[in-house]
């Protein structure tokens, strides 16, 4: 691929693999990071300029880089590019290009959810902050792209097309006959079976919370109350968003189904949203639930390659975390980063790929690309039971939703700019990729509209 020809040819430290969660990042496999924890970016906070030792440590780190791949560059919004931007500046202070001078590959789906909290890179709103625009300006720097027509999380020709018409709206009556056969009503009750431990994707929290606190009780076990440390009244009011993704109250009990909310361990796979099972939860003498903290919660991750306990568990003990309240409240929390998992948010689920999902799509996009997230994280029509129905409207629906018009805009700007048309997604392709623009040191950038890629060099 790409990064083994520049890594082959300019040596491994050339290139730096990121992408904007830990999820996606453990999808590339070693090498790749966070581009929050790459670049020292802290999220939901101010930019702040590296100093001293620890801008020193960044730029030897950064030293020998000449390329940066980002993957699902769909969830990075136009903030988040902005401090990016910013950071490459310092990490190559003698240049005075836009990213340090770097290449820059953006790899993505566009046609995927925006970022949560930060305008899309598409977006065109006039009365965002300096940030914003900042970063908006950066992505309009990139000057070219590759468009690569065949996704290959789907091999089945019908359930990719069926997509790829479900993300524009034009969805057809054999369309909806495809997805309503596997509404759950009309999948056979053997088939169903197969469904029991797949996970549920909802498009809103309290679905989620109400879908998991129903099979939590269903274990008919004792459950845990995990009530989270707090240093003040305002840090115990604040939101899993603000602590990071630390809740003030986590109930967990013996073999539920948790998800990681913090890296712990990228290149081990202990990363936000890992997945695995509790095996038990461990106490200090003299403590217990509902008042206190357990010691650690011993847990049998899902795709996990380093050590273990002898009985195949991993400890995950309690984090702390802290933030600004806005109004001079310096707040801490510490809890577990666990979360009930047998359901998710499609938001969650973004950049995931499972065997089988039961997806509830909701009653409309209220964000654009909800729908075809939902219906796109399984490989085929199989991994597929849809609950409830839904009717050819609702998978047309996506054109009426506030966002579609600027990613649509969006999009066509990113095909004005396309270099090579027709192009099918080969294993030769990042080979070809490579030898024709670093041979000839093109500027621009390279997307792709169904596994992503886009490059840019100024």
């Amino acid at each position: 691929m790409c990064v083994g020809m520049v890594s082959e040819r300019l040596g491994p430290r050339a290139v730096k693999l990121m992408a904007p969660t830990g999820a996606a990042a453990t999808v590339l496999g070693m090498g790749c990071t966070t581009i929050h924890s790459l670049c020292r970016i802290f999220p939901r906070q101010p930019y702040k300029p590296l100093e001293g030792e620890a801008l020193r440590k960044f730029q030897d780190e950064m030293e020998d880089v000449r390329f940066i791949f980002i993957d699902e560059f769909s969830m990075i919004g136009c903030r988040l590019l902005g401090f990016l931007e910013k950071r490459l500046r310092e990490a190559k202070p003698r240049c005075d290009e836009p990213f340090g001078g770097l290449f820059v590959y953006l790899i993505g789906d566009v046609r995927q959810l925006p970022s949560v909290g930060d305008p899309a890179l598409y977006s065109t709103s006039v009365s965002d902050s300096a940030d914003v625009h900042r970063g908006r300006l950066m992505y309009r720097t990139f000057e070219k792209s590759i468009i690569l027509s065949v996704s290959q999380r789907q091999a089945d020709v019908t359930f990719r097309d069926a997509l790829d018409r479900l993300s524009v709206g034009t969805s057809n009556e054999e369309d909806f006959n495809r997805f309503a056969a596997r509404f759950k009503m009309n999948v056979p009750a053997p088939e169903r079976e197969q469904f029991t431990d797949a996970t549920h994707l909802f498009t809103t929290r309290q679905e989620v919370s109400d879908h998991n606190n129903k099979k939590l009780v269903g274990l008919d076990v004792p459950v845990a109350r995990l009530p989270a440390r707090h240093n003040n009244a305002k840090a115990k009011a604040g939101s899993a968003d603000v602590a990071q993704g630390l809740e003030s109250v986590v109930y967990l009990a013996k073999g539920a189904r948790v998800m990681l909310r913090s890296n712990l361990w990228l290149a081990a796979g202990l990363v936000n949203g890992t997945t695995g099972t509790v095996e038990d939860i461990v106490y200090a003498r003299d403590k217990s639930s509902p008042n206190d903290l357990p010691v650690a919660v011993m847990v049998r991750f899902n795709n996990y390659t380093g050590p273990t306990m002898p009985d195949g568990t991993v400890p995950i003990a309690s984090q702390l975390r802290s933030w600004d309240d806005g109004q001079g409240t310096h707040c801490t929390r510490e809890q577990f980063p666990l979360c009930l998992a047998w359901a998710i948010t499609v938001h969650k689920a973004q950049g995931l790929t499972v065997e089988r999902a039961v997806v509830n799509v909701g009653p409309h996009d209220f964000q654009v690309g909800l729908m075809y997230v939902g219906l796109s994280r399984v490989k085929s029509w199989e991994g597929l039971l849809l609950d409830p129905e839904f009717t050819l409207d609702r998978m047309r629906s996506i054109r009426s939703c506030p966002g579609f018009p600027s990613r649509e805009a969006g999009e066509r700007h990113i095909y004005n700019m396309r270099i090579l048309k027709n192009m099918l997604l080969k294993a030769t392709i990042s080979h070809r990729l490579t030898t024709q623009n670093l041979k000839a040191k093109n500027k621009g950038n390279i997307y792709n509209r169904a596994d992503g890629m886009m490059r840019t060099k100024y």
